[in-house]
């Protein structure tokens, strides 16, 4: 019974407004018995003639005196409204009315609305690095893994250009784009194998008018970059050494930043593959719950998810490797299918990779040997326009 003055100002603006609305505040009978102390409570309900008796809980008291008794509803309501009438006409009542007057009404909080994009992009790329950080099985996968394949790619051409041949011209091709694949592979089908497990809290958050997808998918992208730029230049420098490529810093460094270029792009599309795509769930059972019984084997299935990504991204990126410039001609392909190349981020890489290569070939190359720098410039250059008009 003890509430606030806020509260009974609240009750008075509501009436107020309904009142306004159409007098529908009056309409449902509601008005006030009492409004003060506890203590007083007791002295007021003796006066409209409800004394409390000896060992009688006041409240037990009062709820009685207010409740409306099925088959005696118009006494009931009689005796109610009198409550009602002492109380408004007594001096609970005016001192109420007196407080209530002396109260400075506000103007109401201005309404919530939603932060900056930048500001969601920000609070959002602190979280998902975050993840990333605490993540440490990720990040040491991902380096052994690139380890493993620079090994691999570096073994395999191994200084290829000694002595440098047409046929080790066109090797050297293949490692740039095998090269351009590692970098395109890893980061596609590991976003796209992580990425929906964020799904049900996006939505979530979405619906919650948290933040934007738009700053959901660049924050994701922006929290990506130290894995997927480390990697790529973990399996590059190596790659780089062992296969024997121009070793000029303007030309590292255009290699560095064109693989970068490249990692990112795939990890943009792997994010979008994963962000438009449903993943559905599947319900398995262990092969051991054969042997047990109904409820027990009812507790042994196992949810899984199928990804519809991962079943659409391999054809997507096979036909974005075609045309890369390295398995066929692109000035040759099909009209429906030639225009694919300009959103290749396969040719593009390839191209500024052999580009790099290449551009300085008229003049001496450090990674060749004096014995055979003086032909070597002339067998490059036959296989270079070779290859270029093929292309």
């Amino acid at each position: 019974l003890y509430l606030r003055a806020t509260c009974e100002a609240f009750v008075e603006c509501l009436k107020d407004c309904v009142e306004a609305e159409g007098d529908h505040f009056e309409n449902s009978n509601s008005r006030t018995a009492f409004f003060g102390a506890p203590h007083q409570s007791i002295s007021f309900f003796e006066e409209c003639g409800h004394p409390c008796p000896e060992n009688f809980n006041p409240a037990d008291m009062i709820i009685h005196a207010l409740a409306i008794v099925p088959h005696e509803e118009d006494a009931c309501r009689v005796r109610i409204t009198a409550i009602c009438d002492a109380f408004a006409k007594g001096n609970y009542g005016s001192a109420l009315n007196d407080d209530l007057e002396k109260l400075v009404c506000s103007d109401l909080p201005p309404a919530r609305r939603q932060v900056s994009i930048l500001c969601q992009i920000c609070a959002l790329f602190h979280r998902y690095f975050l993840d990333t950080l605490r993540k440490p099985s990720l990040t040491r996968a991902k380096l052994l893994q690139k380890f493993i394949m620079a090994l691999f790619i570096g073994l395999l051409y191994f200084q290829v250009l000694l002595p440098p041949t047409v046929l080790a011209i066109h090797n050297l091709n293949g490692a740039l784009f095998i090269i351009v694949c590692e970098l395109t592979y890893s980061t596609l089908f590991t976003i796209v194998a992580c990425l929906p497990s964020d799904f049900p809290l996006l939505v979530r958050e979405f619906h919650d008018g948290i933040y934007q997808i738009f700053s959901y998918y660049v924050a994701r992208i922006l929290s990506y970059f130290p894995l997927f730029t480390i990697d790529g230049l973990f399996l590059l420098y190596i790659c780089y050494w062992m296969i024997g490529l121009s070793t000029s810093a303007i030309q590292v460094f255009t290699a560095t930043v064109v693989c970068f270029i490249v990692e990112q792009s795939a990890s943009a599309f792997g994010l979008m593959l994963g962000s438009i795509t449903p993943s559905y769930p599947v319900c398995c059972m262990t092969s051991s719950s054969s042997k047990l019984k109904w409820l027990e084997a009812v507790k042994a299935l196992q949810t899984l998810h199928f990804h519809v990504a991962s079943s659409i991204a391999g054809p997507i990126v096979t036909i974005l490797s075609l045309t890369g410039g390295l398995y066929a001609n692109v000035g040759s392909l099909p009209l429906y299918i030639r225009w694919v190349q300009y959103i290749s981020w396969f040719r593009f890489g390839f191209e500024s990779l052999m580009i790099n290569q290449w551009n300085e070939v008229d003049n001496f190359n450090t990674t060749w040997t004096e014995q055979v720098a003086n032909d070597s410039q002339r067998i490059v250059v036959n296989a270079v326009r070779t290859f270029c008009v093929f292309v």
